[in-house]
């Protein structure tokens, strides 16, 4: 981080120690209010805003909560009038989504007073989501969330919302890096495209991802897929809702 003036500190667990776990690991370095994110999400939210609720709630714990459309594939959080948290439904049924009328689901961000700290073993694998917030419910600590109702935010853990992620960022745009050759004839449309590409006569992108040193052959179509460093597709050939990884050697078979 220091070439953009940015100091960073690393604290590497010995061996995966869930997400709490992991938090308490870096114990020694915690000694203030701490803002905890998920790695795998992309988001506006202004967490300006997040942290500043969170102090006039005086909460000891603030999770950020995001609206979706099917909650059904993740976890409810159910809040009263004054946003404290109230309980946790895994997997809801669209039973329960319709009874309850809520599609509120942890976004992955949490802010957290040294306090918590107390509340989590030490040297244990141990989870926020299934042992210390259970936990917290239990012992009535000051548990408040916030709804970022207005906000831009997505999962991106799988490669296809990895791949929605980079379309919604360039809107109808697309990114072409650098020493990468179009020939005649070939369209890029809606994509990202790495360094040191090339596409031959005729080739035909969209809404794709293509990593650097990549190889495209001529008329060859891909769309909406991911194409890994430095691999070839070859002339006459279609890729659709695809993923490649590195080095994939892809050939016609025309």
């Amino acid at each position: 981080g220091s070439k953009y003036g940015v100091y960073l500190r690393y604290i590497v667990e010995p061996a995966p120690m869930g997400t709490a776990g992991a938090f308490k690991f870096a114990a020694n370095s915690l000694k203030e209010t701490t803002l905890v994110l998920n790695g795998d999400i992309l988001t506006d939210l202004d967490l300006k805003e997040v942290i500043r609720q969170h102090q006039s709630w005086k909460a000891e714990v603030t999770i950020v909560l995001t609206p979706v459309e099917n909650p059904s594939a993740y976890g409810l959080v159910e809040f009263d009038n004054d946003f404290r948290v109230l309980r946790f439904l895994e997997k809801p049924t669209f039973e329960e989504i319709k009874t309850l009328k809520l599609n509120t689901i942890n976004a992955g961000i949490y802010i957290l007073e040294p306090t918590i700290l107390n509340l989590i073993p030490n040297g244990e694998k141990y989870s926020f989501e299934y042992q210390l917030f259970p936990n917290l419910l239990e012992k009535k600590v000051k548990f408040y969330a916030f709804v970022a109702n207005d906000n831009y935010w997505l999962d991106i853990g799988t490669p296809q919302r990895y791949l929605q992620a980079n379309l919604d960022l360039i809107t109808d745009d697309s990114i072409i890096g650098k020493n990468t050759v179009i020939f005649d004839k070939a369209q890029v449309t809606r994509s990202i495209i790495g360094e040191n590409v090339t596409f031959e006569k005729g080739a035909i992108i969209e809404n794709s991802v293509i990593w650097n040193g990549a190889k495209i052959g001529a008329n060859t179509k891909i769309i909406g897929s991911i194409i890994g460093h430095n691999s070839e597709v070859d002339e006459n050939t279609c890729l659709e809702n695809s993923m490649l990884s590195d080095g994939v050697l892809v050939n016609s078979l025309l």
